[in-house]
């Protein structure tokens, strides 16, 4: 072999080595600013749904709250719950694409429960609240409904559905529902 062939070798070697390694820096790179750009993307879609979030939740917030003083304070009629299903309802349709998956649960079941009571009539209704129990019950509901809310919008550092004494124990939402659900299983286990 003639030293021109083996320098032209030798030559062909060196920029096919430099161009395999431009190849994997390249894509490297590009791979590395296209997750930056993903994480950008993800940040600034964060940002907008909890400006949305904080902009929609108050009106759920505030007809909750006004189905607690009518549990609480007043006479609970079909009326009433009906006055305050309709307005839930109608928040729902317009805003529950920016609840998560487990408020958009919470909510979904809150919304069936309050379908069930606007069926009743005002007779059913007050024989059935009359017992504590009752209304406990529901008002266990709504503050499940309020604390999903409020983890949302980061409005409580951490939060229990089960008892607000017990909030030492949790460092999140699901991990306080993991134990609620946990103690409902065990609960029926003894009965």
């Amino acid at each position: 072999m003639s030293n021109e062939v083996f320098s032209a070798l030798i030559a062909l070697v060196g920029v096919a080595g430099s161009a395999g390694i431009s190849y994997i820096v390249s894509f490297r790179q590009s791979s590395i600013e296209l997750q930056k750009l993903r994480t950008e993307l993800q940040t600034q879609l964060g940002s907008k749904l909890y400006e949305k979030r904080l902009e929609v939740y108050p009106e759920l917030y505030v007809q909750l709250s006004t189905l607690v003083k009518i549990i609480e304070f007043g006479h609970i009629t079909n009326k009433n719950l009906q006055d305050v299903f309709s307005r839930i309802q109608e928040w729902d349709t317009s805003n529950s694409i920016f609840f998560s998956s487990q408020t958009g649960y919470v909510c979904y079941r809150f919304r069936l429960m309050l379908a069930d009571l606007v069926e009743q009539t005002d007779e059913s209704l007050q024989q059935r609240f009359c017992n504590y129990a009752e209304k406990k019950e529901l008002k266990d509901k709504i503050h499940e409904l309020e604390l999903a809310l409020k983890h949302e919008l980061g409005a409580l550092h951490f939060e229990s559905p089960i008892n607000l004494k017990e909030l030492e124990k949790f460092a999140s939402y699901a991990e306080a529902r993991k134990t609620s659900t946990q103690q409902d299983v065990s609960k029926k286990r003894k009965r």
